[in-house]
């Protein structure tokens, strides 16, 4: 080992399933002929794995233990006493200082490489990491990015080769895999789209097409460093705190291109789904944010723009390149606060205060919190679409109270028992079912036919049908069946609830191969039942949830337009009309002689409908606070960069 550049290359996992989920992708990617094998080879390597006691013996039953062994010596590191349920960023971060102490003196000799265990690398990267070593780099960063857990676990253990017991994959080949199921985090930090957004901005992305992604970290992995004194007390997270407090020099290096190095970040797809929002990102939140815990070095990280690749470069690389740096200098020019100093950052200090309190309480085990994912909305919970006459005459009290000649009174006074889609202006879903409507005229007037997929319950079914000469085919045969139509279609209107939108995403992938290259797809999202009297809501975070789920940078290629219904007037006189219709159905003498005036009351709230329907004839294109209905159009013409990244300039101006 004369002469070799001398490394540590530090994992930190514990608890038999966390152990598991890593020797399934992680460790077998490390095993890649380019990786450990490689390093090891140029490098005076050894493996530390940070662990409890307990885990110790499923690391050496583990047939890929003696793996490591064969490239380097592997020793293990016992953290039983940092170990805190809750408190996972401060038990990693003191585990991580162990791990750079225990080389004493040897410290500023040492090329520390740290590794979480959720990272999976491409086949190559250790070797590239190992030539940037030894070219004397004291510091160098690497971003990952995030992918869903559950289905990429899937996809990587298809790509494991059991005879040499290694994930060898390239990657563009990782990458794409990647891009099919992007985290909803990123899509949300993803700025040249309009549909979502995150509160935590401590990533900013750009697509500059379906193969190629640029982004800007403000936080980013700490990948290896030779440090330059030994470590210090530990006052922060290792993320903001172990380059300044070891290379005080400021001299830090980034990959910048995933052809070199490419680490792929496993988290549960529900990871952080409470931060993400419905909309566009706003700068000024996003500024503000930033200045409450960016330090220097986080600011100067996000100098540098990194770029993930699936495929070749397009030849619009340098111009969106150009256009993104504009983006960024623009956004970045109102972060006029001094920046914070890493040393007892306030988020250090909490999380540290809350690690102590309760490892003091007894709190210290071997193992770590489980995700457990919230369970699914069974279709017998879903909204009815509409009620029937029985239900509206029990409702309504007597039947007699209207006589049956003056059918046209009842449906004025109660409009919410209109079939729709063809519903009066007094109807409170009149602006909802609009598109629909116009959905119908297009289809008579361009004489082409289309495709209606609907819910079960979904009670435009027939009338669409009569009306447009579309063909009509339920969501859940269309899933369960595979049912593929013999024909191309210019137009698709789909018809979902809002309880039940978990399918959509699968369903416009198959879909998007049954429409025409410059066809369309409407997707009509209801909140719920809209005859159903049912208080309509913010939909913030279900439709955020949704576009997160559905919108991977595939389909965020397309043109996707918004139009919702809803607003502060149309709540209000539902709840007014609901409190009316229900104090109607009171059979008691008193209620009797109340009825006319609830009457009165209804016929009011008719009227004001009417005119708030005729008022917002065209739907709105920014969410309302009360929500009852979205309609989103995706363009498949493929036009929409169209002035697109002007719009963003523009936005990224604070």
């Amino acid at each position: 080992m004369a002469g070799k550049q001398r490394a540590k290359f530090i994992s930190a996992v514990w608890g038999a399933r966390y152990i598991q989920d890593f020797c399934q992708a992680s460790l077998p990617s490390y095993l890649a002929p380019g990786n450990l094998p490689t390093l090891g080879a140029v490098c005076d390597l050894e493996i530390l794995i940070l662990t409890d006691k307990a885990s110790v013996p499923i690391f050496k039953r583990n047939p890929l233990f003696e793996d490591l062994r064969k490239i380097c010596a592997v020793r293990f590191i016992l953290i039983d006493d940092l170990i805190v349920k809750g408190q996972y960023g401060v038990t990693l971060t003191l585990a991580y200082a162990r791990a750079v102490m225990d080389s004493g003196e040897a410290q500023t000799d040492t090329y520390f490489i740290f590794m979480n265990s959720d990272f999976v690398l491409s086949d190559g990267s250790l070797r590239h990491l190992g030539e940037r070593m030894q070219a004397g780099e004291p510091c160098i960063m690497a971003p990952s990015l995030r992918g869903r857990q559950t289905e990429l676990t899937a996809l990587l253990r298809e790509e494991y080769d059991p005879a040499s017991r290694t994930l060898s994959l390239s990657s563009r080949e990782m990458i794409r895999m990647t891009f099919d199921h992007l985290h909803p985090t990123v899509v949300a930090k993803t700025v040249t789209q309009d549909h979502i957004t995150c509160t935590t901005t401590n990533q900013l992305y750009w697509q500059v097409d379906e193969s190629t992604l640029l982004g800007r970290y403000y936080l980013i992995f700490m990948l290896a460093i030779k440090p330059e004194r030994p470590m210090p007390l530990v006052t922060s997270y290792c993320d903001y705190g172990f380059v300044p407090e070891l290379v005080p020099s400021g001299a830090f290096s980034i990959i910048d291109d995933s052809d070199s190095f490419y680490m792929l970040e496993l988290q549960p797809t529900d990871q952080e789904s409470e931060s993400l929002r419905w909309g566009r990102l706003n700068p000024r939140k996003a500024i503000k944010t930033l200045a409450e815990w960016t330090t220097r070095e986080h600011r100067a990280f996000a100098e540098i723009d990194v770029m993930f690749k699936a495929g070749d470069a397009p030849e619009s690389l340098d111009k969106e390149r150009a256009n993104f740096r504009d983006f960024f200098d623009r956004f970045k020019s109102a972060l006029r606060s001094p920046p914070r100093e890493p040393a007892y950052h306030p988020y250090w200090v909490l999380g540290f205060q809350s690690w102590w309190q309760l490892r003091g309480e007894g709190n210290v085990s071997g193992t770590s919190g489980s995700f457990t994912p919230p369970p699914t909305i069974p279709s017998e919970m879903r909204a009815p679409a509409w009620i029937g006459k029985a239900d509206a005459d029990d409702i309504l009290g007597r039947p007699s109270l209207i006589p049956k000649d003056f059918t046209w009174l009842k449906r004025f006074l109660y409009p919410s028992f209109e079939r729709p889609p063809d519903v009066s202006h007094t109807h409170r879903a009149r602006t909802d079912y609009e598109p629909i409507r116009r959905w119908i005229k297009s289809m008579k007037h361009a004489g082409t036919k289309g495709l209606f997929l609907h819910e079960v319950s979904s009670p435009i079914t027939r009338p669409l049908a009569r009306q447009s000469g579309a063909e009509t085919l339920a969501i859940d045969e269309f899933i369960r069946d595979d049912i593929t139509p013999n024909q191309l279609y210019s137009d698709v209107l789909i018809h979902v609830y809002l309880s039940s939108i978990g399918h959509v995403g699968s369903l416009l992938a198959n879909v998007s191969k049954i429409v025409e290259p410059n066809g369309r797809i409407t997707l009509f999202i209801e909140g719920s039942s809209l005859n159903s009297g049912v208080q309509e809501g913010n939909f913030q975070h279900e439709l955020a949830r949704f576009m997160a789920d559905t919108f991977t940078i595939g389909l965020m290629r397309f043109d996707i337009r918004t139009a919702f219904a809803g607003g502060h007037i149309k709540h209000y006189l539902t709840i007014v009309e609901r409190g009316a219709r229900t104090r109607i159905s009171v059979r008691s003498p008193l209620g009797s002689l109340k009825r006319p005036v609830f009457y009165l009351i209804l016929a009011a709230t008719a009227v004001l409908f009417a005119v708030d329907n005729i008022r917002k004839k065209f739907l709105r294109s920014t969410k309302p606070k009360y929500c009852t209905s979205v309609v989103l159009t995706l363009d498949f013409s493929n036009k929409q960069k169209r002035g697109m990244h002007k719009r963003h300039l523009e936005q990224g101006s604070v």
